[in-house]
């Protein structure tokens, strides 16, 4: 075996050992914070430093001490998690010895970790010190400084949002109530503290911690399929009990970083080099519109992601004569990944397929249209008996037929909605006059009769072609405009324009192409701040969260038409006293409701208006004479009875 091979034999060892210790330390809240931090300082370690020191006393027994706290702590923990029961029914073995042996092999490969880890910290963190003090000697024109500063963007614009959509809060019910998909309480029962029904909804039970039925089952009678949901669960299940947006917000956070990462790759794939495409990573580091994408806690940003992946993979396709199975393999398992994420990427690949599929039948690569086609039933048949309710959800549930009414009942009206959509990502994305940029570039070029090349143009059009179809054809499937419902194309929309646009630039000018193209992309950045209403980030909800708290002492009657209506009012109702819901069809029982309404009663609507209700609440509370509104937000509207 090769030094190279083992060397990549023996990283490979260390990564899969720090897992190891991470899930281990991931049963013991307190000890996973350090454990993490830990991780991340030997990461650090790992980068700035490759020196390899065999472990010595004090390592191993740090590693020690470190396994035996948690070995503890995971046995008292894994012997009562229902995973376990569910194994121990289909292997018919006790649960006692399933949690030794699972002790025993993550046990082992912890203990490697936890020396690898403390080998580091102790041998390399003065090495390590020394190159982060050394640190301003980076070029600031690297793109891996444009990485870090893409992450403190997403965590500062992650740090303001101060409320939540509707399907946000269902992200975090879907991934961990047990009692279905909506809110389970009992209605006209008085909850104190007001928080319980939401937190019951939105957090993982200690006893139901890792069981992936949940997310799959409440996919299963929702509308999309469940690898966010798994994902979000676990993050969740390593703090039981416990909401926080940062849970849902590291995910975009990382597949944030891994689209900028991999956009690097493919504008330097179509033919740039490196100053243009860093110049292009730092205009999408810095858009209001991939900013505020990442502020949506959804599987929105994973789907970016996988796209922007097949993308790229069909473009090395396209300029390599070397596709083996290997490349097939990689097309098959993202594609897989993105129809297990959203059921739109489906809708993204076919295009995108059927465009490059048409390139290599004009070309006559007639293998590469098998491999094509194989690769992509593969996906298919393998996601569907993955999760084999997606054929339901496409085509008898109730999004499937909202779908397929849609594509019937669109009117004259659609081309119109269609230019108003392009305008609207037009907006988002470049500010108004990315578009109108290109299409006067490409008028003059054309003009001046400049050469094209035949390569890029087929580049250009592998991307267009699939962002233009797929616009059209969720606006048919979805009957409305809906900003999220774009976003898995708007990294490749990002780069159709600005890469584009220095395209036009390198062929119009022969000086100063990279500060002209420098200054078309600032221009698209300045302009894309100005006109974002930054939908997602709720900064108009602050008021009222605000005015709850200093209505602590207050009770809440919270009045719904239907329970999905209800979770989106969780940051202002958990600050009332108490909570008390009533669906609106049963509002008379108010009268019988146990609520402190001395002075004052803090009234949400969710549904019915305050015209509709407010006799019925004077009525039951006659201590009560006037009312105020507080504000709102999503579907509910808040009212101070006085």
């Amino acid at each position: 075996m090769s030094d190279i091979a083992i060397k990549a034999k023996g990283n490979l060892l260390n990564i899969f050992s720090i897992l190891c210790l991470i899930i281990l330390a991931s049963f013991h809240s307190r000890v996973y914070a350090p454990v993490a931090i830990s991780v991340f300082i030997y990461s650090l370690c790992f980068l700035f430093s490759s020196e390899k020191k065999n472990p010595n006393k004090e390592t191993i027994i740090v590693a020690i001490l470190l396994e035996l706290v948690l070995a503890v702590h995971f046995v008292m923990l894994w012997s009562n998690l229902v995973v376990l029961k569910k194994i121990s029914d289909k292997i018919h073995l006790h649960p006692v010895f399933i949690v030794a042996a699972i002790a025993l092999v993550i046990g082992i490969f912890a203990f490697k970790g936890s020396i690898v880890i403390s080998r580091s910290m102790i041998t390399n963190f003065k090495f390590c010190w020394n190159k982060l003090k050394s640190i301003k000697s980076i070029s600031l024109g690297s793109q891996h400084v444009v990485y870090l500063f893409f992450v403190m963007a997403m965590l500062i614009t992650i740090s303001l949002k101060c409320n939540y959509h509707l399907d946000e809060m269902m992200s975090y019910g879907l991934s961990n109530h047990i009692g279905g998909i909506y809110m389970t309480f009992d209605e006209g029962v008085k909850y104190a503290p007001s928080a319980d029904p939401f937190m019951e909804y939105i957090t993982v039970n200690p006893e139901f911690r890792f069981d992936y039925d949940i997310p799959y089952n409440n996919q299963a009678n929702d509308v999309h399929p469940p690898l966010y949901y798994y994902i979000l669960h676990t993050i969740c299940s390593i703090f039981p009990g416990l909401f926080s947006k940062w849970f849902a917000g590291v995910i975009n956070i990382v597949f944030g970083l891994a689209t900028i990462m991999l956009l690097y790759r493919v504008v330097i794939k179509l033919g740039f080099d490196k100053k243009i495409a860093t110049a292009i990573i730092l205009a999408f580091s810095i858009s209001s519109a991939i900013l505020n994408a990442v502020a949506f806690f959804r599987m929105y940003i994973i789907a970016m992601f996988i796209c922007l992946l097949l993308f790229s993979i069909i473009l090395s396709g396209l300029d390599s004569d070397k596709r083996d199975y290997h490349y097939y393999g990689r097309l098959c398992i993202t594609l897989l990944c993105g129809a297990l994420t959203h059921y739109y990427v489906i809708i993204y690949a076919a295009l995108l397929f059927t465009t490059y599929g048409i390139i290599l039948l004009i070309k006559k690569r007639w293998s590469d249209v098998l491999g094509l086609i194989v690769s992509s039933g593969v996906a298919a048949l393998s996601a569907i008996a993955i999760f084999p309710t997606m054929l339901l959800h496409m085509f008898s549930g109730y999004r499937g037929e909202e779908a397929l009414n849609n594509i019937s009942s669109y009117g004259s009206s659609f081309l119109g909605d269609y230019f108003y959509l392009i305008k609207l990502l037009d907006k988002d994305i470049s500010g108004r006059i990315g578009l109108l940029l290109l299409i006067i570039l490409l008028i003059t070029v054309l003009v001046r009769r400049i050469h094209l090349s035949k390569n890029n143009i087929i580049k250009f059009l592998l991307m267009f072609i699939p962002v233009a179809s797929y616009c059209f054809s969720i606006l048919r499937l979805a009957g409305r405009i809906e900003r999220r419902y774009f976003y898995p194309v708007y990294a490749i929309a990002f780069l159709m324009i600005t890469t584009g646009l220095i395209w036009m630039i390198c062929l119009l000018f022969q000086k100063h192409r990279l500060t002209i193209s420098a200054i078309v992309l600032a221009a698209i950045t300045v302009c894309g701040f100005i006109g974002n209403d930054w939908e997602f980030l709720y900064r108009n909800t602050q008021k009222l969260i605000s005015s709850a708290t200093e209505y602590s002492d207050v009770d809440c009657l919270y009045i719904y038409d239907t329970r999905w209506m209800v979770q989106p009012s969780f940051l202002e109702a958990r600050n009332y006293a108490s909570i008390t819901l009533v669906r609106s069809a049963n509002i008379d029982m108010i009268k019988e409701l146990e609520i402190n309404n001395d002075d004052k009663l803090a009234v949400i609507l969710a549904g019915p208006t305050f015209e509709e209700t407010k006799d019925k609440i004077y009525e039951a509370f006659p201590n009560l004479h006037t009312a105020k509104e507080l504000g709102g937000h999503s579907l509910g509207k808040t009212y101070i009875f006085e």
